[in-house]
């Protein structure tokens, strides 16, 4: 179980655990959309537990829809909703992307795509699923964003810094860009190891920031906890 103020995540059937980049995207995110009167509509793709999904329905008044190809982690996700004070807005189904056909835009579509595309692959064919590219493309994911996102719309999406090139490459080939980028290190003696993207339909230019997670003593830095302090139960 993860605890929060507001939820427990419990996430003990799902392949994809939470973890800290996971929880720092989703506030991310949510921060950033937290003054935008024009979302109402926002998808989670690959849900997981439904964290993603739960810490933006804290921070908006919007109707979620979250969907993953893993039966277990819908599951999960749908036990999740129903434990929350959100329940009425969200929704969690078993559907891969490539078969779900919205019948209406979404403002806002988040995603911790699949990753890891050309490291060894696990034993556990679900954590093969949910880490690596096997089922779901970044062309696929893409495609599938253009059409489904609003003229007006944002897609978030979360990927391995060494990566990051080629997901807004992969993107502008389908007339999607990033406007936001954000870069995060473990502490000042790392590396990036993650990049948190916002891209949308219109051109614009691209915004670049860093932080690090921890400080060079090992505490949390002020600009993670400003974040992620309206989520933890303990920072």
């Amino acid at each position: 179980m993860f605890r929060f103020k507001q939820f427990a995540i419990q996430q003990d059937k799902c392949a994809m655990k939470v973890c800290t980049d996971s929880c720092l995207f989703g506030a991310w995110v949510a921060n950033e959309m937290e003054n935008e009167k024009s979302i109402h509509r926002i998808l989670d793709i690959g849900t997981g537990t439904g964290l993603l999904a739960l810490m933006l329905a804290q921070k908006s008044r919007a109707s979620l829809m979250a969907i993953d190809i893993d039966g277990n982690a819908a599951l999960q996700a749908q036990e999740n909703f129903k434990a929350s004070i959100w329940s009425n807005r969200l929704t969690a189904q078993h559907l891969s992307l490539q078969n779900y056909h919205p019948q209406q835009p979404f403002d806002l579509i988040i995603c911790n795509p699949p990753f890891f595309e050309n490291d060894l692959l696990s034993p556990d064919v679900n954590k093969n699923t949910a880490k690596h590219q096997g089922v779901l493309k970044l062309e696929e994911l893409f495609m599938f964003i253009a059409q489904a996102l609003s003229r007006e719309g944002i897609a978030a999406i979360l990927m391995p810094d060494n990566l990051s090139q080629k997901t807004r490459e992969i993107a502008g080939l389908h007339q999607l860009f990033c406007f936001k980028e954000m870069k995060v290190r473990q502490s000042p003696q790392h590396a990036f190891f993650r990049t948190m993207l916002l891209l949308s339909h219109k051109k614009n230019e691209r915004l670049i920031s860093e932080m690090c997670i921890k400080d060079a003593e090992g505490h949390y830095t002020p600009e993670f906890i400003s974040l992620l302090k309206d989520y933890y139960l303990h920072l």
